[in-house]
């Protein structure tokens, strides 16, 4: 641990806080290197709120002026390390932009992103794992490949229980649960839906399911009319997530 006070003022997952170590790893760097050529160099980077940053770390700085045993060599690593990881963020977003511009060319790309919940990497998933969804004969044909369509396990002294298929497509019932939780932050329709099925005395995980479901036969009437989804004004009772009961 070379600072515990710089660790601290930095957020290590903001591409600031790489930038800025690739270039200064130490308490004693940052305090040679000054408060105005910290702040020129982020600026030359493009480092968003680099005025903020700069006091935030040369605070820091000025508190530790004690240097620690293998400062040197653990200096030269985080340098690295930071470097390659800028790297990665880099490769990263290279490839987001390329699946959002291979989304965007798709026939179904805009239906997809039209619903809440999906971006473009969740509807890159759908279409990876079922196409334009010409092999299923019905929504209900593709809630049970996405195990999203309950089995019985009734017996002689219980009625009513069904449980999730133990074979299912994983990756298809990902997109319907990840873009559902997203849709219940950014979706009152889909916030209402599933506030509904509690109130029904569903449990969470059951609630959260059914909301998928319906979601599921949500975009099985856009993709089938060729149509976006519109919450403010639905073609049909298909469309209206709240009224799917």
């Amino acid at each position: 641990m070379i600072s515990p006070a710089l660790e601290k003022a930095l957020n290590l997952r903001s591409r600031g806080a790489l930038r800025l170590l690739a270039q200064w790893q130490t308490p004693a760097g940052l305090r040679r290197a000054g408060e105005a050529r910290i702040l020129a160099y982020l600026r030359q980077h493009g480092v968003w709120a680099a005025k903020t940053l700069t006091a935030k770390v040369h605070a820091a700085a000025r508190t530790q002026t004690v240097s620690v045993a293998g400062e040197a060599t653990a200096a030269l690593i985080v340098g690295q390390m930071a470097t390659d990881l800028e790297a990665v963020n880099d490769r990263i977003t290279a490839i987001e932009e390329t699946i959002a511009a291979v989304v965007a060319e798709h026939e179904l790309g805009e239906i997809l992103t039209s619903l809440p919940g999906i971006g473009t990497t969740l509807a890159a998933e759908f279409l990876a794992h079922a196409g334009t969804l010409t092999t299923y004969s019905s929504p209900a044909a593709l809630a049970a490949h996405a195990g999203l369509a309950p089995i019985s396990r009734d017996s002689g002294r219980r009625q009513g229980h069904q449980v999730r298929p133990h074979r299912y497509h994983r990756g298809l019932r990902r997109v319907f649960s990840m873009s559902s939780f997203t849709a219940l932050t950014h979706c009152p329709r889909s916030r209402a839906y599933y506030d509904k099925k509690r109130a029904e005395g569903k449990t969470h995980r059951q609630a959260a399911a059914a909301l998928s479901r319906q979601r599921l036969n949500v975009l099985w009437a856009c993709i089938r009319d060729k149509t976006l989804y519109q919450p403010k004004q639905p073609r049909s009772a298909e469309v209206a997530l709240c009224e799917l009961a």
